[in-house]
């Protein structure tokens, strides 16, 4: 049986900050962990994180566990570990789970990716939604160039792990001459635009297990989207 303490870093991913969770978990000391997603169940949630390596764990946080306490994206907490059950992503029993601070980040444009479901055969097209949406007050101007929105891969602009090892692109690159003004999209206050990929078009899905899924925003200057998690089986 393993005890440690751990202290887990969680950043909101409803409304990212342009300061990506990638660059944030890149700050973390030694021991610290930053939630990247979060699921409801019956009497808790189950709880995901990566920590400064970028490695992804989870933790199931119940009633039934007695370690319950309300988390949301975005709180920093410390936890005991009781014991680790090495699967793919590895598992922590915890305890005496306590909230630190938390930090709900709202951001005038946010990027969010989803899909249509969390499990896919091997093979299976996965077809992955983003969304840029502007919440603040004034228009927001932005390059759609290597993003979703584009509805193609034209560059690397994902981030995708696998057993806690990056993926690496193997789509097309697309080179331009610079931009013009035609070539940027312009949000009004609550206007939002989406584009949609599939997934195999740049990255190679060979192995069965969980898959970590990300926007990259450092090449096109909008925040980097939440991060969602898919089964292959």
């Amino acid at each position: 049986m393993l005890k440690k303490i751990l202290i887990i870093v969680i950043t909101s991913l409803l409304f990212i900050s342009c300061n990506s969770l990638k660059h944030t978990s890149a700050y973390l000391n030694t021991n610290e962990y930053l939630v990247i997603h979060t699921k409801d169940e019956i009497d808790g949630q189950t709880v995901t994180v990566k920590d400064y390596n970028n490695k992804i764990y989870t933790t199931v946080i119940s009633i039934a566990n007695g370690n319950w306490v309300d988390l949301k994206v975005g709180d920093i907490i410390s936890l005991e570990i009781e014991d680790i059950i090495k699967i793919n992503p590895v598992h922590l029993i915890s305890k005496n789970i306590k909230v630190i601070s938390k930090k709900h980040l709202k951001e005038r444009i946010v990027s969010s990716i989803s899909m249509m479901k969390d499990s896919y055969n091997l093979g299976e097209s996965l077809e992955l939604q983003m969304k840029v949406e502007n919440l603040g007050k004034e228009k927001s101007t932005f390059l759609p160039w290597k993003t979703p929105i584009e509805n193609s891969f034209t560059g690397e602009f994902m981030e995708i792990t696998f057993d806690n090892k990056k993926i690496e692109y193997s789509g097309i690159v697309v080179k331009r001459m610079p931009p013009t003004e035609e070539d940027y999209i312009t949000l009004k206050p609550n206007e939002s635009v989406t584009g949609k990929i599939n997934l195999l078009d740049g990255y190679k899905f060979t192995k069965k297990g969980v898959y970590s899924i990300q926007f990259d925003g450092n090449n096109d200057k909008l925040p980097s989207s939440n991060v969602i998690l898919i089964e292959i089986k």
